[in-house]
């Protein structure tokens, strides 16, 4: 018997393609071998670039450190071309960090005291600039070298370092390190608030109370013609004078405005006058909006 021909059954085979579900199954084995070894590899590249960092900050201590007996014990300005183009000359060329575009930071201490840094494998600036004590506040992974002493940056309670890095600003109160600058955290004008301290210009004032800009910053009893005149952020009518006068807006003291100059928010009509409330229930009233139930009756604030 003759055997059945299979060259078609054969070249049927040959020419097949792969799967989905083939595929899908060779994608998910290289995601995963991709998983596995790209953080083995960005470690060893780290731990090179630690390395090359190591060499370099020693080249560039060596440097400086040429470059101070050759000048009197003075630092120079910067590691670039104060280094490149110094005699002897240790660097013909400008290093740069390997974990910072920005390169390696340097920063001096008069004539005394340098260091010189890198930002290490996490990319944030962790040394503060060397203090005149020759300390130099380190924290994190960054590379240090210096003629004086590396410490421990305490990222909370160190204010000097503002600018560097932590969490505190030593240019005002309620100002904040952000990405390495000194940035505002008090409110703007026109925010609400409810104390001075809250506003970046310091004056909180008004019904409601908003943050102001202090123009004059006058004290109490000077003449003003606006509540942003004064440093109380409160400009209220005198009657002994005839004029308007920085003022503290405690309820009781004359007022004008609506009460914006009062502390309590409500200027209430007393007789032919008017002095600054809280607006609650029982206070003196002419009409409702000097209450803050907003029901006025028989000339005194009462409950809704």
């Amino acid at each position: 018997m003759i055997p059945p021909h299979t060259d078609h059954i054969d070249d049927a085979m040959k020419t097949r393609g792969f799967t989905i579900l083939e595929i899908l199954v060779v994608i998910s084995i290289i995601a995963i071998m991709i998983g596995i070894a790209g953080p083995r590899i960005k470690g060893l590249r780290d731990e090179g670039n630690v390395s090359k960092a190591r060499r370099e900050l020693k080249t560039l201590q060596a440097a400086v450190e040429s470059y101070r007996s050759n000048h009197a014990n003075t630092n120079p300005n910067g590691i670039t071309t104060d280094l490149t183009g110094a005699f002897p000359q240790i660097i013909s060329a400008v290093l740069t960090d390997p974990f910072s575009a920005a390169g390696y930071r340097y920063s001096v201490s008069g004539t005394s005291y340098y260091a010189i840094s890198s930002v290490g494998a996490n990319g944030v600036n962790e040394t503060a600039a060397i203090q005149a004590s020759g300390n130099v506040p380190s924290s994190g992974d960054d590379i240090v070298a210096t003629n004086g002493t590396i410490t421990t940056l305490n990222l909370t309670s160190d204010n000097s370092n503002c600018g560097i890095i932590g969490t505190a600003c030593d240019q005002g109160s309620g100002e904040t390190c952000t990405n390495g600058a000194c940035t505002s955290a008090l409110a703007a004008d026109g925010a609400a608030c409810t104390a001075n301290n809250e506003c970046a210009s310091n004056a909180c004032g008004g019904y409601p109370k908003v943050c102001r800009a202090v123009i004059e910053n006058l004290a109490n009893g000077v003449a003003c013609t606006q509540n942003s005149d004064c440093a109380s952020s409160y400009c209220q009518w005198n009657p002994a004078q005839e004029t308007t006068l920085c003022g503290t807006g405690a309820d009781g003291t004359p007022c004008f405005w609506g009460g914006s100059n009062c502390q309590g928010g409500f200027c209430n009509t007393i007789n032919e006058g008017a002095s600054c409330s809280n607006g609650e229930n029982g206070a003196n009233c002419d009409s409702p909006n000097e209450c803050k139930s907003g029901w006025c009756n028989g000339g005194a604030c009462w409950p809704t």
